[in-house]
C-alpha cells in the first residue's frame, strides 16, 4: 500500500514555482542559443514528427493524471506528477529549439506548462 504524504499549499506553490523557472530560464537560454539557426534541413526533415508525437503522448497522459488526481482529491494528492508532466512537454520544445531552430513547440510547451500549473492542477489551499 502506498503511503501518501501531505505537502502544505506553500510547499506545493514553491516547488511549482521552482518548476516553471527552470523551465522558462531553459527556453530563454535555447532561444538565445539557438539565435535562427539549426541543423541541416535534410536532417531536419522528419524532425518535427517527433514533438507531435510527444504532444500526443503528454495530452494521453495529462489525461491520465487529470482522472488519478480528481479520484485522489479527497486523500489530499498532490498535482506536483502533473506538473512535472508538463515540464517535460516545455524541455522538449527548448531541445526541438536547439535542433531546429522553431521556437513554435517551446512556446506551445511554456503555454501547456502555464495552463497546467495554474488551471487544470492549481495549488489547493489546505
Amino acid at each position: 500500500m502506498p503511503i501518501f504524504f501531505a505537502a502544505s499549499a506553500a510547499s506545493l506553490s514553491i516547488i511549482r514555482l521552482a518548476l516553471l523557472a527552470g523551465t522558462t530560464m531553459f527556453g530563454a537560454m535555447a532561444w538565445f542559443l539557438a539565435g535562427g539557426t539549426g541543423l541541416a534541413p535534410d536532417l531536419v526533415a522528419e524532425l518535427p514528427y517527433a514533438p507531435v508525437a510527444l504532444t500526443v503522448l503528454f495530452a494521453a497522459l495529462a489525461v491520465g493524471v487529470w482522472i488519478v488526481r480528481a479520484q485522489r482529491r479527497a486523500t489530499g494528492g498532490s498535482p506536483i506528477v502533473g506538473w512535472a508532466l508538463a515540464e517535460s512537454m516545455a524541455l522538449i520544445g527548448g531541445v526541438y529549439l536547439l535542433l531546429a531552430g522553431d521556437p513554435a513547440f517551446l512556446v506551445v510547451g511554456l503555454a501547456a506548462q502555464l495552463f497546467v500549473s495554474f488551471v487544470a492542477m492549481p495549488v489547493s489551499p489546505q
